[in-house]
């Protein structure tokens, strides 16, 4: 009787360690759900460079002003997978050069002109992490594909108040390596290195 129970016990001994295994291997990999927010700013503006240098190279008698704001950006992650995380990212960035000199010619003796670049983007990101969801140092890489939004208007009062408007719609596209480092738990610092957008972006990261 002893001996025809110690098969079966054998079998169901067998397969529970092998569905002890698979539970162990699905807990190492699925076993957490984790969402990151991530708000950063990205240097170098090289718009901002390149207008500037235009501005500096003027030898005009008016006067030149430029303004810029951003890159500045915030990103969305959901991970399961002990690996992957799929991320929405945004960011802006704008650039204002004004110039402004006296024209007996143009409307009230002033001459006007104001070129505005606005520099939006969507992108959808997959992140390939090196280290599990709960460590405070977070390695990873990325790539991800969206849409840039670039928008680039002129306006001035000398031809009878011009506006003019150009839009591109391209494909946008992002890979590079990022890491974030938790001080506490729920709180910490970001770091990116990019290809397809803002070289550096530096900022602040919640995990939730």
């Amino acid at each position: 009787m002893i001996r025809k129970l110690l098969f079966p016990l054998a079998l169901l001994l067998f397969f529970s360690n092998r569905i002890k295994s698979q539970n162990d291997y699905a807990e190492d990999n699925f076993y957490y759900t984790k969402f990151y927010a991530d708000v950063y700013y990205g240097f170098p503006n090289l718009w901002k460079g390149i207008l500037e240098s235009a501005i500096n190279s003027s030898t005009s008698n008016g006067s030149l002003t430029h303004k810029s704001f951003g890159p500045m950006g915030i990103r969305l992650e959901y991970r399961k997978h002990k690996v992957v995380g799929v991320l929405l990212e945004a960011y802006y960035a704008t650039d204002i050069v004004e110039y402004v000199e006296p024209n007996s010619s143009a409307p009230g003796g002033m001459l006007y002109e104001k070129l505005e670049i606005s520099r939006p983007r969507v992108i959808g990101r997959f992140n390939f992490h090196f280290t599990d969801a709960d460590d405070d140092f977070d390695p990873y890489g990325f790539i991800g594909l969206g849409y840039n939004f670039s928008t680039f208007q002129y306006s001035s009062n000398y031809y009878q108040n011009t506006t003019l408007d150009y839009s591109i719609f391209n494909i946008a596209f992002k890979t590079g390596f990022g890491l974030r480092y938790f001080v506490i738990p729920s709180l910490g610092l970001n770091f990116e290195l990019s290809l397809g957008g803002p070289l550096l972006m530096v900022g602040i990261s919640g995990r939730f």
